[in-house]
């Protein structure tokens, strides 16, 4: 199981080249630690709360893979209500990439409410048995709540629980600012993962279907079936060569 919290969308404050979704030339090493933790990709809902049992709110969010043309890949998330006219209340978007050399993930995302484009908080940590912990490393003189994110994926994939912690003062001590608790929107995709359809992309869980040539394939989200649909011949080709 993998432990994460966060956010999707089109991050201006972001590289050029993860605008656009295109070919994929992907580091194996990097798809490999992506795929690890891929049972958080698809379309989640549920309520978020603080701490201090002051503030409770609904929130969604998709979560897709992100490839572009400099072979770049990524797992990519939006956070809104549910109703979609607002954003999220911790993050507004977010992106998670892996650096196979250190052997750690990082994020990037926008803080909820910021009107800066250069206000990007960014987090690093390492996958172990309980999950995805990743502590803020551009904190600076920021007075924000934002220290530590942690997910974890419980009942078999189906709902993920995202914890935020705050440092007390100057010490290493962290303390609970929120939480956000989700279910997977639809059935459980666990059978599927175990027995069903792949995503022909990334081998993760398949969920929607893309037609070429007359013939159907899966894909476990919109990021892989933008990536299929540019390149049909070339995942085809693959996904061939490993059932050969």
């Amino acid at each position: 199981m993998v432990s994460a919290f966060l956010t999707i969308g089109a991050l201006s404050a972001f590289a050029d080249d993860d605008k656009k979704s295109a070919k994929v030339e992907s580091d194996p090493a990097v798809m490999e630690g992506l795929q690890e933790v891929q049972e958080i990709v698809g379309q989640w809902e549920g309520l978020g709360a603080a701490a201090d049992k002051s503030k409770n709110w609904e929130e969604k969010t998709d979560v897709a893979w992100k490839f572009n043309k400099n072979g770049k890949v990524s797992i990519y998330w939006t956070f809104q209500d549910q109703k979609g006219k607002e954003k999220g209340r911790v993050f507004e978007e977010g992106m998670l990439t892996y650096d196979p050399a250190k052997k750690i993930y990082r994020f990037k995302a926008y803080k909820a409410g910021s009107d800066d484009e250069k206000d990007v908080l960014e987090f690093e940590g390492k996958k172990s048995k309980s999950g995805l912990t990743m502590d803020r490393v551009n904190k600076g003189k920021a007075k924000d709540e934002l220290d530590r994110v942690d997910l974890k994926v419980l009942n078999d994939g189906d709902r993920i629980v995202f914890s935020i912690s705050r440092k007390i003062g100057t010490s290493k001590v962290l303390k609970p600012f929120a939480q956000i608790g989700m279910t997977r929107q639809g059935t459980s995709v666990a059978n599927r993962e175990a027995s069903g359809p792949k995503c022909i992309v990334t081998g993760g869980a398949g969920t929607m279907t893309v037609s070429y040539n007359g013939e159907t394939y899966y894909v476990c989200c919109t990021g892989c079936r933008d990536a299929f649909m540019a390149e049909p011949a070339k995942f085809i080709a693959k996904a061939k060569a490993k059932k050969s």
